[in-house]
């Protein structure tokens, strides 16, 4: 918020402290499709529910946080996704999440 407001640049290393990822101008792209190799092998769902769960959370109550996850988390439970985590995790296998 701070750099936002006062326009100060923050450092890689600063934001590396704070648990930020940082990736050095020659490995960036490397780095990139690698999160997004990562993020490619999620449930779709889990994923799209995240992503509004967090957007909606800026504005939100932590009562109000609490309240929108539930509501949304019930939900991804019926999925073909939780079916395959859950399975995969019974089976100490990795989650195949490929078309779910």
């Amino acid at each position: 918020m701070r750099a936002i407001l006062t326009g100060e640049p923050i450092l890689a290393a600063q934001l590396k402290t704070l648990g930020y990822d940082v990736y050095p101008t020659e490995k960036f792209e490397e780095s990139v499709l690698k999160l997004a190799q990562t993020m490619s092998n999620r449930s779709f769902a889990s994923l799209i529910t995240a992503k509004k769960a967090v957007n909606a959370s800026v504005e939100m109550s932590l009562a109000e946080g609490v309240n929108l996850e539930r509501s949304i988390f019930y939900p991804l439970m019926a999925t073909k996704g939780a079916a395959e985590g859950v399975t995969a995790f019974i089976e100490k296998r990795k989650p195949n999440f490929k078309g779910v």
